[in-house]
Parts: C-alpha cells; sequence; structure tokens
C-alpha cells in the first residue's frame, strides 16, 4: 500500500460478499473522517493502531485462521493484530471470509495498492519452522545471504514502486543474491521455499 502524505486510506474485511451487510473489521490508515489517527493503521474493533510510512510503499499482511477463529496484521512488519478473536454479527463465529473492500471512505483518501495475493491452505507449525530463513547483513553493501534450512525455489526483489529487479530460481539451500549494482533505497525480497513464501524488507 501507499498513501501520499497528507492522505489518508481505508480497508474493510467482510464475511459476506454483500457490502455493508457483517463487516469482520475496518482498518484506517492515518485520521480518516470516520477513525483513526494520524501516521498509524488502526483497527476500529480493538483499537489497535501500528505505524506506517507516508510516501513510500508499505506492506500489509493479514491472515485468518479459520479454525481458530482469529486473525492476525502486520503493517510493514510491525504487529497491528496479534491472534484478535475473527467474529461475525453480535460477537458469534464468523462464517468465512467473503470480501476485502478497498474504497474511499472521505475526502481525504489517496492511496494506491499492488501485488495483492491471496492465498489459502494450512500450513504446520513444523513445516513452518522447517522452512524459514534469514537475510543479512541488513542494510546491505554488496551482497545480501539467505540462510535457510531448505533449498530456496525461488527469489524475487521488488523496488518501492512494486516493480521487479530481479528473479532467480537457484534451488539450493542458502543463496547469495549480488545487490552491488542496486541503487541505494528500499527492496522488498520476495523468498519461496516449497509452497511458503515470505518478503523482508532489505535497505541498500
Amino acid at each position: 500500500m501507499y498513501v501520499t502524505g497528507d492522505n489518508t486510506g481505508f480497508w474493510n474485511i467482510q464475511e459476506s460478499e454483500i457490502a455493508g451487510v457483517q463487516w469482520n473489521g475496518q482498518f484506517f490508515v492515518g485520521a480518516t473522517g470516520s477513525g483513526g489517527s494520524a501516521g498509524v493503521v488502526t483497527h476500529d474493533d480493538s483499537g489497535n493502531t501500528a505505524p506506517y510510512p507516508e510516501d513510500q510503499w508499505f506492506e500489509v499482511k493479514h491472515e485468518i485462521d479459520m479454525d481458530a477463529l482469529t486473525h492476525s496484521v502486520w503493517i510493514d512488519g510491525n504487529v497491528l493484530l496479534d491472534a484478535e478473536p475473527y467474529q461475525g454479527t453480535g460477537g458469534a463465529p464468523a462464517a468465512g471470509l467473503g470480501s476485502v473492500n478497498y474504497f474511499s471512505i472521505d475526502g481525504l483518501n489517496n492511496y494506491y495498492i499492488d501485488d495483492f495475493k491471496f492465498v489459502e491452505g494450512v500450513l504446520s507449525t513444523n513445516d513452518f519452522e522447517g522452512q524459514s530463513f534469514n537475510v543479512y547483513p541488513n542494510p546491505v553493501v554488496n551482497q545480501l545471504n539467505i540462510q535457510s534450512n531448505e533449498a530456496v525455489n525461488k527469489i524475487a526483489v521488488y523496488n518501492v514502486l512494486g516493480q521487479s529487479v530481479y528473479l532467480n530460481t537457484p534451488n539450493a539451500v542458502s543463496p547469495v543474491v549480488d545487490m552491488s549494482t542496486f541503487k541505494s533505497g528500499i527492496y522488498f525480497v520476495e523468498v519461496t521455499i516449497g509452497n511458503t513464501t515470505k518478503t523482508v524488507k532489505i535497505v541498500k
């Protein structure tokens, strides 16, 4: 997501695909006319906030656990929701995820969305831990090291505009990315191991 300075953003998630029937949460980016505060993303039900950068692309990650009926949200790596109850009307169990709505909630809304990814499936804790990785150094000067327990299948690097600047399929344990020719700035490194994909922010 990208929100221009002195402007705001908004989205909500719904149990039903019919707009306005049942909201499972609203997210105010900045101080909108309907809620929120400057410089943070606010979740309406919990009141929780997490900072976001103005005039920069930032990552929004939202995980919904339909077995435990909880959801968690990260804003640029900062926790906004940590296994908060995912409820339906009147606090009843939610039936599912019907839609994600992005629209202009007030006259100050001016934001952009790119690289929207929807992933559905079950990943056990053991699988998740087995496919974890670390990247270093950060900030990086020349080479970015990806330390992994299993073979890395794909590495994609994007700039702050969401443009792909590097793509490789090493299929090797702990590969290295040569970033010596990259311009100074912020990059998002997307690493895929098996069926798991994670993205980390790197400063060059």
